[in-house]
């Protein structure tokens, strides 16, 4: 007879409808860091790909295509201790900006998390973003959260699949992020529309559109985020977009130019 799976109420995840503690957000720092870099993914990408179907008409089955997609597990730079990774959006324009903040200084009346990993049988957030919850708890449904966790389980892809939480709205253009490292100590992505980016090197899949009628070539990157290879100004080969001549207090606009002139952002 099979071992009976507790359930899990949305209303007691720290972040849906719990308020966020320092622990939690320490918990979240050790969760992200334990992920695998976005570089050594790619192999993993497509694995995780082959179950993408299944992980969309989940979501679709549970009418929460709105508010959850499925999402790549990777991390991007390692955070140091007392960080949280959170986002906040680029004042007049249609992207936003994620870079590591001290757990201290952030505002836990005023944030959510955004992606979920399910570790056991719960979901841990571990990436975060400024503002209220795109989606209060009650109208999401335990049956949900139960049968994520359980197609994580049953597959072994909670070092491959994460859950996406935001307002993607219906038939949403899918985002890539961008791997950026401003100056010489401020790593940082920006999440954009891919009909904005200029696709270079290599392309990962990191998250997937769920209204779309298809999730694309299951061996190829697919709709969905990607992460870029790039190269320096000296011809270095590295992972990340190098904005040498900007600091870290640079504005949302001056940034957006940078990645402009560098040929990563379309001008618009």
């Amino acid at each position: 007879m099979a071992a009976e799976v507790a359930i899990i109420n949305p209303l007691h995840i720290p972040g849906l409808d719990q308020a966020l503690t320092r622990t939690d957000l320490a918990v979240a720092r050790n969760t992200y860091n334990g992920l695998p870099y976005i570089a050594k993914q790619k192999e993993f990408a497509i694995a995780a790909a082959k179950r993408i179907p299944e992980a969309i008409a989940l979501i679709i089955r549970h009418d929460m295509s709105k508010n959850f997609r499925p999402h790549l597990a990777h991390r991007h730079n390692v955070l140091d201790s007392g960080q949280v990774r959170l986002e906040t959006e680029m004042e007049g324009t249609p992207y936003r900006l994620t870079k590591p903040a001290m757990i201290d200084n952030v505002d836990f009346g005023n944030m959510h998390p955004t992606c979920f990993k399910v570790t056991g049988n719960d979901l841990v957030a571990f990436e975060f973003a400024k503002g209220p919850t795109p989606l209060n708890a009650t109208k999401i449904p335990a049956a949900f959260v139960q049968a994520w966790v359980a197609f994580i389980d049953k597959h072994e892809l909670a070092n491959l699949l994460t859950l996406d939480f935001g307002s993607f709205g219906k038939d949403g253009e899918p985002t890539t992020e961008i791997e950026l490292q401003i100056g010489t100590d401020t790593p940082a992505t920006i999440k954009a529309p891919v009909s904005h980016c200029i696709r270079k090197g290599t392309n990962v899949p990191t998250s997937w559109r769920v209204s779309a009628p298809s999730v694309g070539d299951p061996e190829g990157p697919g709709p969905g985020e990607h992460w870029n290879e790039s190269t320096k100004p000296d011809g270095t080969k590295t992972h990340k977009v190098h904005v040498d001549n900007l600091s870290g207090s640079l504005g949302d606009s001056e940034l957006v130019d940078a990645l402009v002139e560098l040929g990563v952002l379309r001008a618009s």
